[in-house]
């Protein structure tokens, strides 16, 4: 009997040669995989008997513990950058509306209700060259780049146009001033 390998099993019938973990000390502290599992019900239980305190447990240790939990997960995007990338991709394509819902409420705080009735009062179409959607895209949301404040919708060419006068009626003015002038010009060479 001395000579043959003992084979053993946790509780829960996981092999312990494969799931045995250690104390810092070189004792075995048991399963590895009953462990992790009896720390997520622990944490589960803990977060039902007290939202509040898990809660304030949970920065507590994020703040004391911030710089390693930051340093493995950008290890893992660094990583795993394309499955991330391939991720959101698939993610966006299943699920189109929600994505536009999460980006409209993120960069403009504003929900797809209140961009549904600002192209309505719009008529459909775009606030500046009153044009409609170009192949079924959306308008561009046009806003102010001090305060935030929701303008109203844009076609594509509309928004980089106003984009490129960098919000400035002085040069918007101008660009018009130079466009008329233009404009008389090629009627008195005619």
């Amino acid at each position: 009997m001395r000579g043959k390998a003992r084979i053993e099993f946790c509780k829960r019938g996981h092999l312990m040669a494969e799931t045995r973990v250690f104390c810092s000390n070189g004792t075995s502290a048991g399963c590895g995989k009953c462990n992790r599992d009896l720390k997520t019900l622990s944490a589960r239980k803990r977060r039902a008997e007290d939202p509040v305190k898990f809660g304030k447990y949970q920065k507590q240790y994020y703040c004391a513990n911030r710089a390693r939990i930051l340093g493995v997960h950008h290890a893992y995007r660094k990583a795993n950058k394309g499955k991330i990338s391939d991720y959101g991709k698939r993610y966006q394509e299943r699920n189109k509306e929600r994505a536009y819902r999460a980006m409209l409420k993120r960069r403009y705080g504003i929900s797809l209700e209140a961009y549904n009735l600002l192209l309505a009062r719009q008529g459909g179409v775009c606030a500046i060259c009153h044009g409609e959607q170009i192949n079924n895209k959306q308008f561009a949301v046009d806003h102010d780049h001090v305060d935030g404040t929701v303008r109203g919708l844009l076609c594509h060419h509309c928004n980089v146009a106003i984009g490129s006068f960098q919000d400035s009626p002085t040069i918007v003015e101008s660009a018009l001033r130079y466009l008329k002038q233009f404009s008389q010009l090629r009627l008195v060479n005619e």
